[in-house]
């Protein structure tokens, strides 16, 4: 069987927990030490005087697997496939995911996504698992395995939405996608969603969400609440997620080098969805 491209990824993370000094750290030599019993001193000159002191917590035989049960390893993964994948076929892959209008091209944006929406700032307040922007429509993809979501965090997600609306065609929809072991119950805890009216859910977000988001919320009057009315919230399960990745690499089936790209990219990503601890799928 083919090794995943992915194993890379982890040869990248293993070589890097064993040459710290490429994250910019550096090791103290136990000869540099001075044991006092129950503390060890190191010269000033050794260390940053205006930050933390670091320290191995995890030893290597226990690293990988803490790596490979952490969301934020599997959202670096989830953004390699996207970027490497062509807006054609993020448009296409999301297009399978989640019962969404068709467009041609959805462009993944980075860190750096609020530049592309004419706020350079968001950055500093959100950073979503993933952003798509079309000229149609743009979807926020929320990635759940363990962890819960909030009112503050769809807030979040509205701010980067209603910045898109004002630079956008007029009239643009928008998606916030959530996959999750169980979307349904992440919802029904949130309490969000359902038979609330738009002047509820905005009214939600302004008690329970954070003030540095609600303040910037109301800077732009009234866009947020009719960007709102444009924004539909969707769960799938890593299953459904796993089942359309590989419906979609299935359409890829030539021999050239294009469709054999795809396909490895896909199922790259779907081997990790399928191995991770907590995706909620039957073993």
């Amino acid at each position: 069987m083919t090794e995943s491209w992915t194993q890379k990824y982890w040869e990248v993370m293993d070589y890097l927990y064993w040459s710290p000094q490429y994250l910019g750290f550096r090791s103290i030599s136990q000869r540099y030490w001075t044991d006092n019993t129950t503390h060890i001193a190191v010269p000033k000159s050794m260390v940053n005087l205006s930050g933390p002191l670091y320290s191995r917590k995890i030893g290597n035989s226990d690293f990988r697997q803490f790596l490979e049960s952490r969301e934020e390893t599997f959202n670096d993964i989830f953004n390699l496939t996207f970027g490497i994948s062509g807006q054609e076929l993020c448009a296409e892959i999301l297009h399978e995911l989640c019962d969404i209008g068709t467009t041609k091209r959805l462009e993944p944006l980075g860190w750096n996504f609020g530049e592309r929406l004419g706020a350079p700032w968001l950055s500093e307040v959100s950073q979503p698992d993933g952003y798509f922007w079309g000229e149609e429509f743009s979807i926020g993809v929320e990635l759940k395995f363990k962890a819960r979501t909030s009112v503050d965090q769809i807030a979040k997600y509205l701010l980067a939405f209603s910045y898109d609306a004002i630079s956008g065609a007029k009239g643009k929809s928008f998606y916030l996608l959530y996959v999750a072991p169980d979307p349904n119950k992440l919802f029904e805890t949130l309490g969000f969603i359902g038979n609330k009216t738009i002047d509820e859910q905005y009214g939600l977000i302004q008690k329970e969400a954070k003030k540095s988001v609600v303040s910037r919320l109301q800077e732009l009057r009234s866009t947020p609440q009719e960007t709102l009315t444009r924004l539909r919230i969707l769960g799938i399960t890593w299953l459904e997620f796993a089942n359309s990745l590989e419906l979609v690499a299935d359409r890829y089936q030539g021999d050239n080098v294009g469709d054999a790209l795809v396909r490895r990219l896909l199922s790259g990503l779907r081997h990790e969805v399928l191995r991770h601890p907590d995706n909620g799928i039957p073993r």
